[in-house]
Formats: structure tokens, sequence, C-alpha cells
């Protein structure tokens, strides 16, 4: 069993296999034990009992469902990412103001994604400079950190000049995230993306 199911594992077959004489049927993750990988199984099964109604003995089969929970996790994101472009077509479509269009998509995004915290930053072609368009999510001393960013600094920075989504999976590791105020809100991953609108 993998350890974030044993707990569960057991309350599962002791309250209802057991107690309640249901069949068995679950699916729950496992780590193999030739190789340490993680699986995701499905089992079935049925208890015999002895003559006093006992159990004494469970009879079954196990089926690897790795691919079909992966499919699953694929199609899930897939609808999260939808639903998140749907909120951000619904922001613009409610107001003509720009800052309520950011900020409400923004918050948006982060109630669909699960997200600590965004940002939209925004290119000003005067200055060749990155402007903070909106954010939403942590307080202003994390936010307004840092005004503007150069093209090719920090991870707005960077996306913005490569027009490539950047993901930093340790921030505390990363020379590319440049924040100081970071780890006091308990963060340890960010992704950049950059956005087009009419080939800007």
């Amino acid at each position: 069993l993998h350890p974030d199911c044993k707990q569960e594992m057991v309350d599962y077959f002791a309250h209802d296999v057991i107690e309640k004489r249901k069949c068995f049927d679950k699916e729950y993750k496992i780590v193999r034990k030739n190789d340490g990988v993680e699986r995701w199984v499905h089992g079935l099964g049925e208890l015999e009992l002895n003559k006093k109604g006992e159990p004494i003995i469970m009879f079954g089969t196990i089926q690897d469902i790795t691919e079909s929970k992966r499919a699953e996790e694929r199609f899930r994101q897939r609808n999260e990412a939808l639903a998140a472009i749907n909120a951000v077509a619904v922001a613009v479509n409610q107001s003509p103001d720009l800052d309520y269009v950011l900020v409400t998509a923004l918050a948006e995004t982060d109630a669909t994604l699960g997200l600590k915290h965004s940002e939209i930053w925004l290119l000003d072609e005067s200055s060749n400079q990155l402007q903070r368009g909106a954010h939403h999510g942590l307080p202003d001393d994390f936010a307004l950190e840092i005004p503007s960013w150069q093209l090719g600094v920090g991870l707005p920075g960077i996306v913005a000049q490569t027009d490539q989504p950047l993901l930093i999976k340790d921030l505390d590791a990363d020379p590319c995230f440049l924040r100081e105020h970071g780890g006091q809100y308990d963060l340890h991953s960010a992704l950049g993306i950059p956005l087009m609108f009419q080939e800007q």
C-alpha cells in the first residue's frame, strides 16, 4: 500500500468489508516492491465466512488502472484550463474597464486553478519594460515589491522576452525568482505564461 492510502484502506476494510459485509470494491495507490514505482489499482473481492459467519479469507482481483487515472487527471486539468479561459472571457464581456477585466480574470483563474497568487504584466513599449497590470491573492508587500521588470530579467521578463512559458519548480534554488518575500508566504513554485493580444 502507498503510505497515503494506508489509514483510509484500514478504515474501509474494517468498517465496510468486515463490519458491514460489503464486497471489497476500492481504487487505491500502491508502491511496487520490485521497483518502488507508485501505481493505481482497482481491487474487487468477497469475503469467505466460516460456519459461525466469521471471515476467514477474501478472494478477488486487483487491476492496474494507472493509465486510466492519468487520463482522468489530464481530463480534469483540461477542464480546469477551459474553465479559467471561460472566466477570462466572461470578465472581458462584462466590462470595458481594463483594470476590472484584469483583476476579475485573475480572481476567477485563482479560484478555478487553486492558485495562491497571480499577476498580469503589460509591456510598456515606450520604456520597453513590463509594468504591473493587476495582481490577485497575496498582500501588497509581496505583490508590489517589484514595480517593473526589464525584459530578460526575472520570471516575467524572461517569459516576455522568450515568448515561452517558464516553470520554476523550486523558488528557493532558482535565480530567476528575484523576490525576497516568497518564503514568507510559503510559495514553492511559479509558472509564467506569455499572453498575446492582436500580435502584442
